[in-house]
């Protein structure tokens, strides 16, 4: 994704609806899907996608970045294709050092691995959750669904999630991984 300092930087690369503005600002800050940017980009940003993910820097740590440094930055949750997200620095170091110019480290464990969400505003404005993701889940659901026993579903291997079933709600974990690797296992093991 592309992470702007604010939304009115975001709006000089972007042509941006209401309805897309409204959700790149909401509280859940999520990565959303954008049409092709009003100035050229990086073609490996986008891969000859049609679309480029946008988010607005939400943390302190992010706006301070933003602080001294006007441009778009490219922003990624630390984790190869299909894997969980790396939580320590020498992990990173170790996996991932090819991939970026610099690593924001900072002296907290991190508690809750958890991906942004990424949504696509859809052309009746509404938008549709593309990942489950911070500040939308884990997700506590009331169904119409009854039953006086608890569900337990795991999966898929690809894209997976758990979800549990009880009194009447659903609780729906974050998005974990595709579990081709050990750590999506492990992650799913201790979710």
């Amino acid at each position: 994704a592309i992470m702007f300092g604010d939304i009115k930087s975001a709006k000089k690369y972007f042509h941006i609806s209401k309805s897309e503005e409204t959700t790149l600002l909401s509280p859940s800050a999520p990565i959303v899907l954008l049409n092709r940017p009003k100035v050229k980009m990086p073609q490996n940003l986008s891969f000859h996608l049609n679309t480029y993910g946008v988010i607005i820097a939400y943390s302190a740590l992010h706006k301070l970045l933003f602080k001294g440094y006007k441009k778009p930055l490219i922003f990624t949750s630390a984790n190869l294709s299909g894997e969980s997200i790396i939580t320590e620095k020498c992990v990173a170091q170790a996996k991932i050092a090819h991939i970026y110019d610099y690593l924001v480290d900072y002296n907290r464990a991190i508690i809750n691995p958890i991906d942004d969400s990424l949504k696509r505003i859809l052309r009746n404005g509404k938008a549709m959750n593309l990942r489950a993701g911070r500040g939308d889940y884990p997700l506590l659901k009331r169904t119409k669904f009854k039953s006086d026993e608890v569900i337990l579903a795991l999966g898929a291997h690809q894209k997976s999630q758990i979800a549990i079933f009880f009194s009447g709600y659903m609780l729906i974990s974050r998005y974990i991984g595709d579990l081709d690797n050990i750590s999506s296992i492990n992650a799913l093991k201790y979710e």
